[in-house]
């Protein structure tokens, strides 16, 4: 039996606060954004594109580790299953429900669209993808993380099922020898370097390939380093070694990174290279330390991390659809930067987490927002 790693559980906690704060610092920090505060921050757009180096990457970490933990309690049927009752029922959810009132308010918002939501709903939502000129989320906006992590734990599932490798044992047992030498982990940075070159591809090209500050090949790098560490302990091992080197490593290099986010265009062809390598293995590093920090520090329970991490998934569904609404109203006040950014913060986090209170009291809603649900009836007749 696998024993409760609850430094994950403060991990995901962690991460969810960021991704509010993240879409929160968004309307502040670029002027592309759904919605954009006619004052932007270029403090703020360091930053968000700072957080968006780690952010999804340990969320994708945290995954593969879970996904392969459960295979312990689970067949690969009902393993299936579950993820599909809790990544797919919310997605396909959030893309008919949720994604509309976004979509219809950045259209109302650039003067794109003029009419109720009940109208851009039944006439406008489901012409055309997003992103390409029409209107319909077929990525659901944030919700895109559930999708991938669906497809990318089927895919391992349909490995495991076709079984198509021998001796894969033997093989995680050399890889383990060599990640034991002195720096090696490092060398895992190199397909994410390479993978990372399409984000800085010119979009015109064949459309934009980043999805949350990575492209769908990195994140299924590191759910599929999430996998690789859960093979064997001793992965837990090397990290907890290599962490503060790797504190020491990404701190210049996200300087760095941050300084060509400023000074040089995104999609700047010379560049591209340079931003893929340093955004690569910032990123690696970075999620190195920030793992290796929290098997060291937080292997412990905290108290009420449990019930908190229970939150992550309905608060993150739930939290962005919130942000857009009060952002497209509180940026149209004639206020300061500074105030209407705490104005977004405090309401959008009382507002959902109000709206969380509600749906774990309600079955259904715990169903659609990807919560466990009990419906088998108890001993005394209840559902």
């Amino acid at each position: 039996m696998v024993q409760r790693r609850y430094d994950f559980d403060m991990l995901r906690v962690f991460c969810t606060g960021s991704i509010f704060l993240f879409h929160c610092f968004c309307i502040f920090a670029a002027s592309d954004f759904f919605i954009a505060n006619p004052q932007q921050s270029i403090v703020l757009y360091v930053l968000v594109y700072l957080m968006l180096v780690w952010m999804l990457p340990v969320f994708f970490i945290i995954s593969g580790r879970v996904t392969y933990y459960s295979l312990g309690s689970d067949n690969i049927t009902g393993l299936l299953k579950s993820r599909f009752l809790r990544y797919m029922v919310p997605f396909i959810f959030g893309v008919l429900f949720l994604s509309p009132i976004i979509i219809y308010l950045s259209r109302v918002f650039h003067h794109e669209y003029n009419g109720s939501l009940l109208s851009f709903y039944i006439n406008s939502y489901f012409h055309g993808l997003y992103g390409f000129g029409g209107n319909f989320s077929f990525l659901g906006n944030h919700l895109f993380y559930l999708l991938y992590l669906f497809f990318f734990t089927a895919f391992f599932l349909l490995v495991i099922r076709l079984n198509p490798w021998k001796g894969g044992q033997l093989r995680i047992h050399d890889w383990l020898t060599l990640f034991q030498k002195p720096g090696a982990i490092f060398l895992l940075s190199i397909p994410i370097i390479l993978t990372t070159e399409l984000n800085f591809i010119d979009p015109t090209v064949f459309g934009r390939a980043g999805t949350g500050g990575w492209n769908i090949f990195s994140h299924f790098l590191f759910f599929a380093y999430g996998l690789l560490f859960s093979f064997d302990h001793r992965f837990d091992n090397i990290i907890d070694r290599h962490w503060k080197i790797s504190a020491i490593i990404a701190v210049p290099l996200l300087a760095m990174y941050a300084w060509l986010l400023t000074d040089i265009p995104y999609y700047d062809a010379v560049a591209s290279w340079l931003k893929a390598i340093l955004l690569g293995l910032a990123g690696f590093t970075t999620v190195l330390a920030i793992f290796g920090f929290a098997h060291q520090k937080i292997s412990k329970p905290v108290k009420n991390i449990t019930t908190f991490n229970k939150g992550v998934m309905p608060f993150y569904i739930i939290h962005f659809p919130i942000v857009i609404i009060f952002g497209f109203f509180v940026t149209q006040l004639n206020l300061g930067l500074i105030p209407k950014l705490a104005m977004v913060i405090g309401l959008s986090f009382v507002s959902t987490l109000t709206l969380y209170l509600i749906i774990k009291r309600f079955r259904v809603l715990r169903f659609l927002f990807g919560m466990k649900v009990t419906w088998k009836r108890n001993a005394e007749g209840e559902i």
